[in-house]
């Protein structure tokens, strides 16, 4: 009994969900030169993907890495440095909060201070002194002067 045959296109694992990359694509995406990206691969600071050739794709996240990389290496650490820092544990975020989850009740009204366009204050207006002082201070200092 013969067996049939599997093609290598159907032996290659599915590529993870998510945007992939040719070498070239990840080249121009990082602005950084092939050499560069290279060395990163070869010294182990980027994880290599799982070669397949011409057909070699790299994720999103890889993508993400070599960015941050570039950040890191901008502002003059060492590629030791970076891939520490890269690596460390990153903590979980803190919860909000309960004043900022809290669903607003039918009777809370905000106050909207617009300090520059793009950028807002809310302010509630069961805020205390302390608050309402503080939400003029930076609208004072922030906020373009207002045209009568």
């Amino acid at each position: 009994m013969t067996m049939p045959r599997r093609s290598r296109r159907s032996q290659q694992p599915d590529p993870p969900p998510g945007p992939q990359y040719t070498f070239a694509e990840l080249v121009r995406r990082s602005g950084l030169p092939a050499r560069t990206l290279r060395h990163w691969f070869s010294v182990g600071l980027i994880p290599s993907p799982e070669r397949h050739a011409h057909l070699t794709r790299y994720d999103q996240p890889r993508l993400d890495r070599i960015l941050a990389a570039k950040a890191l290496r901008e502002e003059g650490f060492f590629l030791e440095e970076i891939r520490e820092r890269l690596d460390a544990p990153r903590p979980a975020p803190e919860p909000p909060p309960a004043a900022l989850t809290a669903p607003a009740t039918d009777a809370e009204l905000w106050r909207r201070i617009v300090l520059i366009p793009g950028l807002e204050l809310l302010v509630s207006t069961a805020a205390g002194p302390l608050a309402q002082r503080l939400a003029e201070e930076i609208r004072a200092a922030y906020a373009p002067p207002q045209t009568p």
